[in-house]
């Protein structure tokens, strides 16, 4: 429509999320250079959208209104900006949008991080392993939440690369560890509902560990009972693949799901993790000390060992010292931290544990 402005017209969409997706394929191919007559430039583009009848009764208007966001968007002063025309969804779509086309930089470029977050044994006061955790650090967004950009990747079938580069990076972690002479010892990494619906996820798992000379002993999977329910013929036969192999399996969040016992029984696990909502204030609140004991009876019919996370206080640490339970989890042991810092703390335990 103009020596440098384009329209695309997109008609019958599903949904308004589907424009993301479009925007996204737009950002993407005018993110590298563009190679002319040995010549490479880089293309700097401002990208505007409105949406009808959201924003604009007529097809004028609509384009109109998208010239006025592109017009916002070109004050963002990057070299590729999107803006809505409506501010509310400006914000989130386009911050969406960007968190999308980051994501798949933020492999490339080794934006990710693993954070480990110890796991105590009450009966010995040592570590007995760790929880792997994902984080994100982006030189455009800084710190993204992990509940923010994880399920963005699952929807864009980014997570098998991720999960993957994190799977690869704990066995290279362990192999450091090695030398401490650490018994019974595992790394636990979350496996999503998404993942637990690919009926390959297993073999792909036992492959990475085989790759990088990894025994599986090392290793736990958490998962939480409702992405098992929801994909429970798929999950259980991936889940039984596992611990034929000698993976551990922990099911995650426990007590905020069915929570089940016919589940727990019906289920390959070893370990159940009780959910930090019930351990929050445990030492003075009755009905969580109620839930407490309950789920540890539980765990105890099912032969599982009993984890509790969100640990804050010595309080809290002394009531379920008394309750029975196994191990515990949470900032009043460590908050997650870099594989360097949890080393040191690792190697400070190992030296100074004692029944706590």
């Amino acid at each position: 429509i103009g020596a440098n402005e384009f329209v695309i017209l997109l008609a019958d969409l599903a949904s308004n999320e589907a424009v993301n997706h479009i925007v996204r394929r737009a950002v993407e191919s005018l993110e590298g250079p563009m190679s002319i007559d040995d010549e490479r430039l880089y293309i700097n583009a401002n990208i505007g959208i409105s949406l009808y009848p959201h924003d604009a009764p007529s097809s004028e208007a609509v384009i109109k209104n998208a010239g006025v966001a592109r017009a916002q968007a070109k004050r963002q002063g990057k070299r590729l900006n999107i803006a809505y025309y409506s501010d509310e969804a400006n914000e989130a779509s386009s911050k969406r949008v960007r968190i999308e086309t980051l994501l798949h930089q933020a492999l490339r470029y080794e934006q990710f991080a693993v954070h480990y977050q110890p796991k105590v044994r009450l009966e010995t006061g040592r570590y007995s392993g760790m929880e792997a955790l994902l984080r994100w650090r982006s030189p455009e967004l800084g710190n993204v939440s992990p509940a923010e950009f994880i399920p963005i990747a699952e929807e864009i079938g980014l997570m098998p690369e991720i999960s993957s580069w994190v799977l690869t990076e704990i066995c290279r972690q362990l192999k450091q560890w090695a030398p401490l002479g650490m018994e019974d010892f595992r790394v636990a990494v979350n496996l999503s509902p998404v993942e637990l619906r690919d009926p390959e996820i297993a073999e792909r798992f036992l492959a990475t560990l085989e790759q990088q000379d990894v025994s599986p002993a090392l290793l736990e999977v958490e998962i939480t009972e409702t992405a098992v329910i929801d994909n429970m013929s798929t999950a259980v036969k991936s889940l039984q693949t596992l611990q034929d192999a000698g993976v551990s399996l922990a099911i995650d969040d426990f007590g905020t799901g069915y929570s089940s016992l016919s589940h727990l029984t019906s289920l390959p696990l070893h370990v159940l993790k009780i959910d930090g909502c019930f351990v929050r204030d445990l030492d003075v609140s009755p009905n969580n000390q109620g839930i407490v004991n309950a789920i540890i009876a539980m765990a105890r019919t099912a032969g599982l060992s009993v984890v509790a996370e969100g640990v804050e206080s010595e309080a809290e640490l002394n009531w379920l010292c008394q309750s029975g339970c196994d191990e515990i989890q949470g900032f009043f042991i460590s908050k997650p931290v870099s594989a360097a810092t949890v080393t040191a703390q690792l190697i400070e335990n190992i030296e100074q544990a004692h029944p706590m």
